[in-house]
């Protein structure tokens, strides 16, 4: 058998003559694997230097295969037989073709192998035939109902009444149609997966929605929900493992309610959802907006914040409040009762107190239950207690011997407004933090 020899830079190389063994030498070199190969040829292919690629070019069909732990041998259609030595070595494009500029979609030897009909991958000892009659398309990977991912971007759609099993591998992935009887294992990367509760409940899935616990990707789950729907934010949160932004956007109406528990992080990553304008999220008491960015409204309750877009409605359970008006001629002195209480308190933009230059006390404010809000009257965006007391001449004060006081700006007579809250304290080093207690600094247009 002859051997042709390569240099040592990127070589593309299209085996086709027979009797004939490829070496590309050293560097990272692809080897296309197409209809040019002769009839009947035998080939091998050895190359163990460098990063190197084996193209099998869509349409091309694979009458037989067969696999060790580190060789390949296919047969092609037309009889050629091409040997592939130290496969275990290569990477597989299939449906790729460097030749008219088509990328395919990257495996490993051991996803290549699965991909090819044996499910469990190279065998450890001897040798397993492959699916006969294999041709490669864009949808290599399947096996029966089994999915092996590439390294790359795969975008399947499974087949509904079918129990699929789907790992996607590597890459920024997209799986549609996802069903309660599919398991779904998006792997690494940055994925997207389509469910809908339609046909997937999830307080009563008993397979395996993953979208891969890599602390650097953001995986998405869009829910497509049934119109005028009410949906328990926490079954789907733990019905479908570590997806951290969850989009309900289907343009249909639904209520979203969370929970205390649904304060958490996702792999170390910021919780997101996302929705429709006309959708509504339900918030448990206590949590408070903290600040708004890149189109998402933050809000934090136990020291932990999630984001939530903010075209969508926002309610809160706290709804429940009673709401009491501060409204101050004088100095005031307001008491709490045993009712959870929301003591409203007008500002404008500059933090000059709507109120007057008056001090109004808060006797009794019960710290778990009853909350604070400035309403900031003719405001565009709401504000965090940090950005609050970073308002020019704007001062708050927490200690054990005044409790907590807030100086407002002072007025065009050089006034200001005071609101004391005594025997509320909660120490902080730099600007207003306020964790033990509620506090909510709100534009009037957002004000529920």
């Amino acid at each position: 058998m002859a051997t042709l020899n390569f240099n040592t830079g990127k070589n593309y190389i299209v085996p086709s003559e027979n009797d004939t063994t490829y070496r590309g030498l050293a560097g990272d070199d692809v080897y296309i694997i197409s209809q040019a190969t002769e009839d009947n040829a035998v080939i091998k292919i050895i190359d163990t230097e460098g990063s190197n690629v084996i193209q099998l070019v869509d349409g091309i069909t694979i009458s037989t295969s067969l696999f060790t732990k580190n060789a390949a041998r296919l047969t092609l259609s037309n009889g050629a037989e091409i040997t592939i030595n130290g496969a275990d070595k290569f990477t597989f494009e299939t449906s790729g073709n460097a030749t008219s500029g088509d990328i395919g979609a990257n495996r490993d030897y051991s996803d290549f192998v699965k991909g090819m009909g044996i499910v469990d991958g190279p065998p450890s000892s001897g040798s397993e035939n492959g699916t006969s009659s294999l041709t490669v398309l864009d949808s290599f990977g399947w096996v029966d109902s089994k999915y092996f991912g590439s390294n790359g971007k795969d975008d399947i759609t499974l087949t509904k009444g079918t129990s699929n099993d789907v790992d996607t591998g590597k890459g920024d992935d997209i799986i549609r149609n996802a069903e309660a009887t599919d398991n779904v294992n998006a792997g690494p990367g940055a994925d997207t997966v389509y469910i809908s509760y339609v046909t997937l409940d999830p307080s009563t899935i008993t397979t395996t929605i993953d979208g891969g616990s890599e602390t650097t990707d953001f995986d998405w789950i869009i829910c497509d929900l049934s119109a005028n729907s009410q949906k328990d934010f926490t079954i789907c949160r733990t019905a479908f493992k570590n997806f951290e932004g969850y989009d309900f956007t289907d343009s249909e109406k639904q209520t979203i309610t969370l929970d205390e528990d649904d304060f958490v992080t996702i792999n170390g990553q910021t919780l997101k959802i996302s929705g429709d304008s006309v959708d509504t999220i339900v918030l448990p008491a206590g949590a408070t907006l903290s600040k708004t960015e890149d189109s998402y409204n933050y809000y934090s309750l136990n020291g932990v914040e999630i984001a939530i877009s903010d075209n969508i409605s926002m309610n809160d359970s706290s709804s429940n409040y009673t709401i009491i008006n501060i409204n101050a001629s004088s100095d005031t002195t307001l008491t709490g009762t045993s009712e959870a209480e929301d003591f409203r308190y007008e500002i404008d933009n500059a933090g000059v107190s709507k109120e007057g230059a008056f001090t109004v006390t808060i006797n009794d404010f019960d710290k778990a239950n009853d909350k604070l809000t400035l309403i900031i009257v003719g405001g565009s965006s709401n504000l965090t207690t940090q950005e609050f007391d970073s308002l020019t001449n704007v001062e708050v004060t927490s200690d054990g011997i005044s409790g907590t006081q807030i100086f407002f700006a002072p007025d065009s007579n050089a006034e200001s407004g005071k609101l004391v809250l005594p025997n509320v304290e909660e120490s902080f080093s730099d600007t207003w933090v306020a964790n033990s207690y509620t506090v909510e600094i709100i534009a009037d247009v957002n004000l529920v």
